[in-house]
């Protein structure tokens, strides 16, 4: 039992926390708008790059406080007060926001793009982690943030005082300080990802990967693929899709190599079926396509599964084609692989519908410059991201 003495300790740490955290969060606005408003060498820029350096400070001796509180009360360790997060994230989108603000008004639009685009990513992670926490205080769970939202914290500051202050006055040093940042930006990414799994390790798995773009499996060319693979894994049907990952976009004709691979699987007896956002005329010609497999081929397209509603609505990452596929085919969910080029597509709509989803690498040239230009960057650095938090876990083991 917690002694008067360490118990009225306790309570002052407690203060010395919350007063802390409260300095933050009403500064944060304030501090931000110096900033926006003043140039870096100017003494009121000076002072508004010292107070917010101060503001950031207080994040590490606001929790130090609280720990140390909790300690003496002995109480379970937290991270910091129960404003503290909101606090985070006032002072780092102000800072944010101002930098980008003073490198417009510089005409420096390389540095306002990159803070742009960190403002966009921190506050789409910001949304799904706010969602996490809610989910995890239902499940009654600890809500407390992983460590490595700490380092992101910590990278963050760093160089946002850097940037805020004149410290940044040549090329270089500016870069150093963005790469910086958009580092802290990264593992924000990684530690959404490791904290999502920690909460949701106890479901099974069809409800912890049903919203997953993380792929089961992994092949550069689907040559690769064939029946002992495929059986030793418990496939027991074979669904993919065409453009761009039998063929390149709008062809013809499937890659030799890869049309062998699919008539050796369904000589041998395993079910095979194309899953296309294709219609109109493609749709037709997949059909002409799938018969140089196999007559047995089936070809699966959203206009099968829209009872007579807009098709546009069911395209994939929608799992209903894959879904479809399976019942058309007498395997179980879980018995179908789905093997395409695209995570948000593909791997997304398998994981979705309980199948097996097989990521493949692009095939051929050519493709929806959407796709190409928007999607496939954002996929490539998801995956980064996640073979990053894959491998921090394996060294944890």
């Amino acid at each position: 039992m917690t002694s008067p003495e360490n118990f009225h300790r306790a309570q002052q740490f407690q203060r010395i926390g919350d007063g802390l955290t409260d300095a933050r969060y009403y500064l944060a606005f304030p501090v931000s708008m110096l900033v926006a408003c003043t140039e870096a060498d100017s003494p009121i820029g000076r002072v508004a790059t010292g107070l917010g350096a101060i503001s950031w400070g207080t994040d590490t001796f606001d929790g130090i406080a609280v720990r140390h509180a909790r300690s003496l009360a002995e109480l379970p360790p937290t991270d910091g007060p129960s404003r503290d997060p909101e606090a985070d994230r006032r002072l780092a989108y102000g800072l944010a926001i101002a930098n980008t603000v003073r490198a417009l008004k510089s005409k420096d639009f390389a540095t306002a793009t990159v803070m742009a685009v960190n403002i966009g990513v921190s506050y789409v992670r910001d949304h799904h982690m706010k969602k996490l926490r809610a989910e995890a205080e239902e499940k009654g769970l600890p809500v407390d943030a992983i460590k490595i939202n700490k380092n992101k914290t910590t990278l963050q500051a760093l160089s946002s005082v850097a940037l805020t202050s004149d410290f940044t006055n040549t090329s270089g040093r500016r870069r150093i300080a963005l790469a910086t940042y958009s580092t802290g930006t990264a593992l924000g990414l990684i530690g959404l990802y490791q904290y999502r799994s920690q909460i949701r390790e106890d479901d099974n798995h069809s409800e912890s990967s049903k919203q997953s773009i993380i792929p089961d499996h992994e092949t550069d060319n689907l040559k690769h693929i064939n029946i002992d693979w495929m059986t030793d894994h418990g496939y027991r049907a074979l669904s993919v899709d065409v453009d761009n990952t039998i063929m390149p976009h709008h062809g013809k004709e499937i890659d030799p190599l890869i049309l062998m691979a699919l008539r050796t699987l369904s000589e041998m007896g395993m079910p095979i079926a194309f899953a296309s956002n294709a219609y109109g005329e493609r749709a037709e010609e997949l059909k002409e396509i799938a018969k140089t497999i196999h007559e047995s081929v089936i070809v699966v397209t959203t206009a099968d599964v829209s009872g007579g509603d807009k098709p546009q609505k069911f395209r994939k990452p929608k799992p209903d084609m894959i879904i479809e596929i399976a019942k058309r085919l007498g395997v179980k969910s879980e018995e179908l692989l789905h093997a395409g080029d695209q995570q948000f597509k593909d791997v997304l709509s398998a994981n979705r519908a309980g199948a097996g989803s097989l990521l493949v690498s692009k095939f051929g040239e050519g493709g929806d410059w959407r796709v190409e230009l928007l999607q496939r960057p954002v996929e490539k650095f998801a995956m980064g991201i996640i073979r990053i938090a894959q491998l921090r876990s394996i060294a944890k083991v």
